[in-house]
């Protein structure tokens, strides 16, 4: 092989590295975010409450 197709190969497999590293941190980015906002999810009080939170506690029975 001759200097300059070297140097086409090199800088091919360079350009395919930082686009790999690229898509990692994106991919990352968007993990971390997921994660924060299903941790404020859960952190927050968003779960609907029952209209009468004591409602269907106890059962009455007649034998």
């Amino acid at each position: 092989m001759d200097i300059a197709a070297l140097s086409i190969a090199l800088n091919q497999t360079n350009i395919q590295n930082q686009s790999s590293l690229s898509m990692m941190k994106m991919t990352m980015d968007v993990s971390k975010q997921n994660g924060n906002s299903m941790i404020e999810l859960l952190q927050s009080n968003t779960l609907p409450q029952a209209p009468h939170p004591y409602a269907g506690q106890k059962l009455d029975l007649k034998a």
